[in-house]
């Protein structure tokens, strides 16, 4: 992690270090180690903004996150509908009974596959079933929507070939990117194909009004989701329902599983669209992390919070999956 910050000035590290030791701001059930993370994220994101979005590629490809879990799985390059992906099987299974299609997050600009393979092998391990992590396209060499048609069109090549309970999984973006998977899908089917939608954090509302939402607790600014949407969108108009995820007819969504954390800027638009469900009589169980910032769960490496957090939500989604 510490390569990743070294353009963090002295007295940055200072400042930095004398909040995370004062305890000042630090959301109650939060961790020193939680905060000193979340600080370190917050400064790093909020730089990027003025800079070349390979600038925080590099960056992120020097914060590797890594799991035990990865011992336990084989993974394997794939491409599903000409889509690149990344399939991360248990060792333990001969045949795999039940997969999850997982969405990576980055605003649609940053993250892939490759940096969510210690997490797919938790989700992978926790629920013996077989995860395909899809590569989609990233702005701004490829716009709106080319993310979406990605991650649809690997869902559709992937249910078509499965014989078995299928599922989809996102985090921040990858969460709207899978309640679009979901509700792309069920249009073109007379029952929806998915067996359940596993959301964590999802960015369901980019057109959101940040008044009352910019909380000095979290990895995420109004100025860096304001970047990325803009940087993805392009010219054209934000308002289209297959990234304002409560606009979309959501009573086409499966059995799903939605965790949020208290202390992230999403909160509240999260909230509207999990009330939104619940209107739409979306079977949706929901879970709120007490005093953490947003996706915490993909930073197992570094937080003694985060694995058992993606623990309990693997566990939720295979119940949800054989509802």
């Amino acid at each position: 992690m510490l390569k990743a910050m070294g353009d963090i000035s002295q007295g940055a590290w200072l400042a930095l270090l004398k909040t995370v030791a004062s305890g000042a701001n630090r959301a109650q059930g939060r961790s020193r180690r939680a905060e000193f993370v979340s600080l370190l994220t917050r400064h790093l994101l909020n730089q990027s903004v003025h800079q070349p979005m390979d600038w925080m590629r590099q960056r992120q490809r020097l914060l590797p996150i890594r799991s035990r879990d990865e011992w336990a799985v084989h993974c394997r390059n794939t491409r599903w509908a000409s889509v690149p992906c990344i399939e991360v099987i248990p060792k333990s299974l001969r045949k795999p009974q039940r997969t999850v299609i997982y969405l990576h997050g980055g605003g649609y600009v940053i993250g892939s596959a490759q940096g969510y393979k210690a997490m797919a092998a938790t989700l992978a391990v926790s629920m013996q079933a077989r995860v395909v992590l899809v590569d989609y396209r990233l702005a701004p060499e490829h716009v709106f929507p080319a993310a979406h048609d990605d991650c649809v069109a690997a869902a559709e090549a992937i249910l078509r070939d499965a014989d078995h309970p299928v599922a989809v999984a996102g985090d921040s973006a990858g969460g709207a990117l899978s309640i679009d998977v979901c509700v792309q899908l069920a249009g073109d089917n007379a029952e929806q194909p998915l067996a359940a939608c596993g959301l964590i954090s999802p960015w369901v509302d980019p057109m959101w009004d940040w008044q009352n939402d910019a909380s000095e607790t979290d990895i995420l600014s109004p100025d860096v989701v304001a970047y990325w949407i803009d940087t993805y969108m392009g010219e054209r108009p934000k308002d289209n329902p297959r990234i304002r995820s409560a606009q979309q007819p959501l009573n086409c969504l499966p059995e799903t599983i939605l965790h949020v954390s208290e202390q992230e800027i999403f909160f509240q638009q999260i909230d509207t669209f999990h009330q939104a469900a619940l209107a739409a009589q979306v079977s949706i169980h929901r879970e709120d992390a007490a005093g953490q910032f947003h996706v915490f769960q993909v930073l197992g490496a570094y937080l003694p919070e985060a694995r058992p957090a993606l623990q309990k939500f693997a566990q939720q989604l295979l119940n949800a999956m054989e509802v």
